[in-house]
């Protein structure tokens, strides 16, 4: 039996909420930042590993939602939404952004891994960790209102 398909419904699973704790109640952080750093957040934990490799603070949230548990930890940091390059990272985009702001974070960036890789792994793993910090400095923006309210025109053209 191939079980390769199966395998896509597996990913971020997290803590059964049944326990008392579920997936979006916890974070995965290979190390802290000192509050009012800048903390880089992926979809996935190998994304966050990759990240951690080359130097950043980094973290995982565990899909393609931020929730308001996730967020309330993050309130002392300046957080960085790092998604993936596919349309369902530039959905969660929007969303995660706009979460933040109305949460009352005064600082929100955001980058995407480039077109050619599917995430921050992939492009750790062709790449390297040089490539990849360099490619974060230089493509690392603000989200702010503007942005959102540039990005939602943009979507409904």
């Amino acid at each position: 039996m191939d079980r390769k398909p199966y395998f896509r419904y597996l990913r971020y699973l997290g803590p059964p909420k049944e326990l008392g704790i579920g997936k979006g109640d916890v974070l995965f952080v290979p190390s802290w930042p000192e509050k009012g750093q800048k903390i880089y957040l992926t979809e996935g934990e190998f994304d966050a590993l990759s990240l951690k490799q080359c130097g950043l603070c980094s973290a995982a949230f565990g899909g393609k939602n931020l929730s308001d548990a996730q967020i309330k930890i993050l309130m002392p940091y300046v957080p960085v939404l790092c998604l993936d390059a596919d349309k369902a990272g530039a959905d969660a985009l929007l969303k995660m952004g706009d979460s933040l702001l109305k949460m009352g974070f005064e600082q929100v960036f955001y980058v995407r891994a480039s077109k050619e890789h599917k995430d921050w792994n992939s492009m750790y793993q062709n790449d390297g960790q040089n490539v990849v910090k360099a490619y974060i400095r230089q493509n690392e923006k603000k989200y702010d209102q503007f942005l959102s309210l540039e990005l939602k025109n943009k979507r409904t053209l």
